[in-house]
């Protein structure tokens, strides 16, 4: 419950949860597939996976898939991965186990959920087809609890409208309406107290050779990649840019 009198809790569960498919709880741990959202602090998707894998005494897996996809440089996979050894170290932090493999996405979730013993499956949330119908694919072969949760959006996106608004007036009443509901800090993840088995993970090294192929574009990323670096940035920003960003945002 927050100073406004909002049980913040029940809107994590009810309102950034969207459930693909509703089942019994049926296995030996939870599984937060990191895709779009790659991050261990604010990522609700994480919390509510935290708060299903406590209630039912089993540990916590994060698994990333590493995959290629065409429109993306080397320069792009080199900063991500950098992030990712970030997300992985943070994650182990909280007794949270962090496995990355690489190949085709429902392939390799649907192989990993068998070797772990998934119970329930949470998948954040991505608006783009090919994300979305990954979901979807891994629903028909497994019979458990699987869930998206919108942990990119201060308001989720199924609350913010329902249908292609063709105006930034129509939208932006809907936002008003619903941003002090969801403009709160999300709670703190804590040390997970169930442990979870090693599991085959590919080194950084093998990553890099998985990317080694990519095109490169020759772009320069001035900016250190993680979340910690992104922080950082913002306190920045807040400090220095956020006074005159509403009359220079279009310079």
């Amino acid at each position: 419950m927050n100073d406004n009198g909002v049980d913040y809790t029940k809107i994590m569960s009810e309102d950034r949860q969207f459930i693909i498919q509703d089942a019994p709880f049926n296995g030996k741990s939870v599984v937060y597939i990191m895709s779009r959202d790659q991050r261990v602090e604010d990522n609700h998707a994480l919390i509510l996976a935290q708060n299903l894998a406590i209630a039912k005494k089993v540990p916590l897996y994060v698994l990333f898939v590493l995959m290629e996809v065409k429109s993306r440089s080397y320069e792009h996979y080199e900063f991500m991965l950098e992030g990712l050894s970030e997300v992985a170290s943070s994650a182990s932090k909280y007794n949270i186990s962090f496995v990355m493999r690489a190949g085709h996405n429902d392939l390799e979730i649907l192989r990993f959920v068998q070797e772990v013993g998934c119970g329930a499956l949470f998948f954040d949330f991505s608006p783009l087809k090919h994300a979305r119908s990954i979901a979807k694919k891994v629903a028909n072969h497994l019979k458990i609890p699987i869930s998206v949760v919108d942990t990119h959006n201060i308001i989720p996106l199924w609350i913010a409208s329902s249908k292609q608004e063709y105006a930034a007036h129509t939208m932006r009443r809907k936002v008003h309406q619903n941003l002090a509901k969801f403009l709160v800090a999300p709670s703190r993840h804590q040390k997970h107290p169930y442990s979870a088995e090693p599991m085959t993970s590919i080194s950084p090294d093998i990553a890099l050779q998985f990317i080694s192929k990519i095109p490169k574009s020759g772009i320069k990323i001035s900016q250190k990649s993680g979340e910690n670096s992104v922080r950082k940035h913002l306190q920045t920003f807040i400090k220095n840019s956020l006074d005159t960003y509403a009359l220079q945002r279009n310079d």
